[in-house]
């Protein structure tokens, strides 16, 4: 975590904008993949780095898969998910970091995001579902 904060305090990180995000939503699908609960907190730490720079609503979206491979994992998302919002200097995005586990079960449901879990080869992934 003291990395993942000298990097947030350092700034000069909206270049690699995309980067982390993409890295964020991918450390949620190797989290399970390698049975590794430690890479929900690095996704979540990727996305406090990224700073809710872009649209928020595909910050969401990534908090919606890290949310989701937490539960599956047993992590304790309150905490997981209320210490990395305390990094995040976007006051949006700490806000929607940390009530993501509040949320009522509806709302923080991969449908909702129109999302669905996918297991090609018994690999787990989150296909985006076409309405």
């Amino acid at each position: 975590m003291d990395l993942c904060v000298a990097t947030i305090e350092s700034g000069g990180v909206w270049e690699f904008q995309a980067m982390l995000m993409s890295f964020a939503a991918n450390a949620a699908v190797l989290a399970v993949r390698r049975n590794a609960p430690e890479l929900i907190a690095v996704g979540l730490c990727a996305l406090a780095i990224e700073g809710g720079r872009g649209d928020i609503r595909d910050s969401i979206m990534v908090l919606a898969k890290l949310y989701h491979s937490a539960i599956k994992l047993g992590v304790n998302a309150f905490d997981t998910f209320g210490r990395s919002a305390s990094l995040v200097t976007s006051e949006r995005l700490s806000y929607e970091m940390a009530r993501f586990p509040h949320r009522p079960p509806a709302d923080r449901d991969l449908a909702r995001f129109l999302l669905r879990e996918d297991l090609t080869r018994g690999e787990l992934n989150y296909v985006q579902v076409v309405a």
